[in-house]
């Protein structure tokens, strides 16, 4: 996670006195920090993208790549070159992840 996302994520909650360096050390931080992130990134979200993209997929883009671009993503913005081999990888890799993390659910 990104030190100023990690930053934007703090704000206004239980580990707002935590610090960016303390993540590798601390992986309930760590993931707690990552939800509060994408719960935010998802509160930006328009209620009907205007793209083919799912709100999981957004929400990765905009995890990735900022959520200026994911914003951009869910108008109908081509994602660039960048963005696209991400998404191709997520969208390989999705079921697998899903198989993964389902004893964990």
């Amino acid at each position: 996670m990104h030190e100023a996302a990690f930053d934007q994520a703090k704000a206004g909650r239980s580990f707002a006195g935590s610090s960016w360096e303390q993540l590798p050390d601390d992986p309930d931080l760590a993931i707690e920090a990552a939800a509060w992130y994408l719960h935010d990134l998802a509160e930006q979200l328009p209620a009907h993208p205007a793209c083919s993209c799912t709100k999981d997929e957004l929400l990765a883009m905009g995890y990735n790549a900022g959520a200026s671009n994911m914003l951009a993503f869910a108008r109908g913005v081509s994602p660039g070159s960048q963005s696209q081999t991400y998404l191709d990888t997520l969208r390989g890799n999705w079921a697998t992840a899903g198989q993964v993390v389902k004893p964990y659910l």
